[in-house]
């Protein structure tokens, strides 16, 4: 089994190692897109998705609004893409559903769920999970590997701003804004500190070490945890 959750700031360069490290280990690689599209196979609706995506953000009704106007439609294949998170059976399945699901489901319910997704992610052995809450949902997990990617605030402005092509102001705000998000999600479901160290095997700050140097510290890590070193 090697199962890898990686928890990261924006703009610290997190993606782009959590890529070489699950081609590296031949890791089944589960992004944001995917985990979202797993999610709403799953159950959760567009709407719970993008509200959890704002807590902890200003002006949620006009950040809302902006996000679904730009949501992309689920491809009708995404249980095929993941079989395994095919919904379980509920007590009103079959002839008694309603016909068509619910607009929105209770955030509590939505984050059940994607527990729910992450779980099974897991149950694979050989994933590497990015965000999603995977730090605290899979925490008693035995043999999974927690990292968290950090930097300076300023670089990651900096890589922002120059990544999306927008003001420094502008990179700030969304620096910011994805910070007190994540920060939050954590905290109202879990009652636990994002940036807590002890939530970590590993917390890697890409403002000291290069993101060859990280992902070569994973990829150290997770076989010797799978060695059970």
């Amino acid at each position: 089994m090697m199962v890898i959750t990686l928890s990261r700031q924006l703009g610290s360069g997190g993606d782009e190692i959590a890529s070489r490290v699950a081609e590296v280990l031949d890791l089944d690689l589960v992004d944001h897109a995917r985990l979202r599209r797993a999610a709403v196979a799953a159950g959760v609706s567009e709407l719970a998705w993008e509200e959890l995506e704002l807590i902890g953000r200003g002006d949620l009704v006009e950040q809302l609004t902006k996000a679904l106007r730009s949501v992309p439609p689920t491809p009708t294949s995404e249980r095929e893409l993941f079989p395994i998170l095919t919904p379980r059976a509920g007590p009103l399945d079959g002839i008694f559903a309603p016909p068509l699901p619910p607009a929105s489901i209770a955030l509590a319910e939505s984050v059940r769920i994607l527990e729910d997704v992450v779980n099974r992610l897991a149950d694979t052995g050989r994933v590497l999970i990015i965000g999603g809450g995977g730090q605290a949902i899979l925490a008693n997990r035995p043999g999974v590997l927690h990292v968290s990617i950090i930097a300076p605030f300023e670089q990651r402005v900096t890589t922002v701003q120059r990544r999306e092509g927008i003001s420094l102001a502008e990179a700030r705000r969304k620096v910011r804004a994805s910070d007190r998000n994540r920060a939050e999600y954590l905290r109202r479901f879990y009652d636990v500190h994002w940036d807590d160290p002890a939530l970590y095997h590993l917390t890697l700050n890409t403002g000291r070490l290069s993101r060859a140097v990280a992902a070569a510290a994973i990829i150290a890590a997770a076989r010797a945890m799978a060695a059970g070193s």
